[in-house]
Formats: structure tokens, sequence, C-alpha cells
């Protein structure tokens, strides 16, 4: 089964590249242009997306990697549906911030649980570690500022300066430690309700064992 989406991947991806190098001129509609590109897109994401699940379930490389990559990807298509067809102008960065996070945790508990557990819990930690850090350093950077010999006009500067590249820095940061931090609860909360409903499942599994010899 994942090889025929892997092959449906790599014909989709020719196809797309072939339309938009020699076809796309051709075609003189423009919203007919849009949506052509827009379901090769959807396939191309897709069927890449399903081939890779195994990978996905059962590594944590491969998990990091490619659900990162996912929910950046699902994320960019559906802030530009969002865009184009409603007419969207402006998307707030917090909207962003649910669309990235709904998708990231979709596909954190979609995973095997302690895959998705321990790859949820290293990137929180990294983040939160780096979001801290990067606010001791422009800290340090402001401390060293204001006790130098420079006059007020230039320490206003580069304190604006500061505070500007800080809060690029965690406005990059930020998205990801949302995305991790309810990803792993997500997973937590996956994990006691599968312990909670354990005999209920394995009842359902015995049934559907049965309904299949039957048939």
């Amino acid at each position: 089964m994942l090889k025929k989406f892997r092959k449906v991947y790599g014909i989709s991806l020719l196809i797309f590249f072939v339309y938009v190098l020699l076809l796309m001129k051709r075609v003189e509609n423009v919203s007919l242009n849009n949506l052509i590109i827009i379901v090769l897109c959807i396939i191309n994401i897709v069927s890449g997306f399903v081939s890779c699940i195994k990978a996905m379930c059962t590594s944590i490389s491969y998990f990091l990697k490619i659900a990162l990559f996912s929910t950046f990807i699902f994320g960019i298509f559906i802030y530009f549906i969002l865009c184009y067809y409603l007419e969207v102008s402006n998307i707030s960065y917090f909207l962003l911030i649910v669309i990235f996070t709904t998708i990231w945790t979709f596909l954190s508990t979609f995973s095997e649980n302690k895959i998705g557990t321990l790859s949820n819990s290293i990137l929180a930690v990294i983040v939160g570690i780096s979001l801290q850090a990067n606010s001791f350093i422009w800290s340090e950077k402001e401390l060293t500022l204001l006790k130098s010999n420079v006059s007020s006009s230039i320490i206003e500067g580069e304190l604006a300066s500061y505070k500007v590249q800080e809060l690029t820095i965690n406005k990059v940061l930020f998205p990801l430690f949302v995305m991790t931090t309810i990803g792993a609860l997500a997973c937590a909360y996956k994990e006691y309700w599968l312990e909670k409903n354990k005999d209920k499942l394995n009842k359902l599994k015995e049934d559907y064992k049965k309904v299949s010899k039957n048939l």
C-alpha cells in the first residue's frame, strides 16, 4: 500500500514540475491555473506524507523530521487557502499558532504513543531552554550597554534594536513551544485514555475478530 503512495508521490511531483515549467503559461485562466496547482499540491503532499507514515510512527528521528516538515507544509497550505478563498488579508500570528498546533497535536497522537510523548518532551525542553537563554543573552547585552559610557540617544537606539531582535527570535520559538507542550499533554492524555478503556478496547477487538471470521 505504501509503495503505491510512493509511486503516486513521484508521479504527482513530476506532473507538478512539468505543468509549472511547461504548461502553466499556456493556460490563460488564472483561476483554473490556481486550482490545478492546488490539486497537484494536495495530491503530492498527502501521498508523500502517507508514504512516510510507517517511519514517522516508529522512529523518534523520523517523527521529528517528518512531523515538523508536514506541520509547516500543511500549515502554510491552510494559511494560503484561508487567504485566497476566504479573502482574509491579514491572519493573526496567534491564529497561525492555532493552525500549526492543531496539525502537530494530531500527528503526535497519531504516532506510536511513546514516540509522540518522547519527541514532544525533547523538543519542549530544547525550545524552553532556548527561550530562556535568548531572554538571558539579550538582558546581559542590555545591562552591559547601560553600564557603558555612551550617550543616552545611542543607548536608546541600541536598546530598541536589542528588543526587536529578542522579540523576533521569541516569535519563532514560541509557536514551537506551544506546539510541543500541547502535543506532549495530548500524548499523555491518550496514554491515560487507552489505559482507562483497555478492557473495552480489548472487547471491541475480540468482537471484531468474531465478525471477521463469520464474514
